[in-house]
């Protein structure tokens, strides 16, 4: 099942793929409900940003019955204004 999920960046777990420019591992993703939403990023995940602290949105889907939550793509979000 395909989602979106948007929010802060609070934990980047993530390591390059041998000497390309693809990553992977993990980021968790604290959303505007301080839902904690941990998402696995691969060799197929497109990202504009995987570092802590960044507002992102994030196009993800499960994978299958195994609970596992594919990050699809990671774009930079809006900043809202303080």
């Amino acid at each position: 099942m395909e989602e979106m999920v948007e929010g802060i960046i609070v934990a980047s777990v993530v390591e390059p793929i041998s000497d390309t420019d693809m990553k992977a591992g993990f980021i968790t993703v604290k959303t505007s409900e301080d839902d904690y939403v941990k998402l696995e990023v691969g060799s197929y995940t497109t990202f504009a940003s995987l570092q802590e602290g960044e507002r992102v949105l994030v196009q993800a889907e499960t994978l299958g019955s195994t609970g596992v939550i594919y990050a699809k793509s990671v774009i930079l979000a809006e900043r809202s204004a303080k």
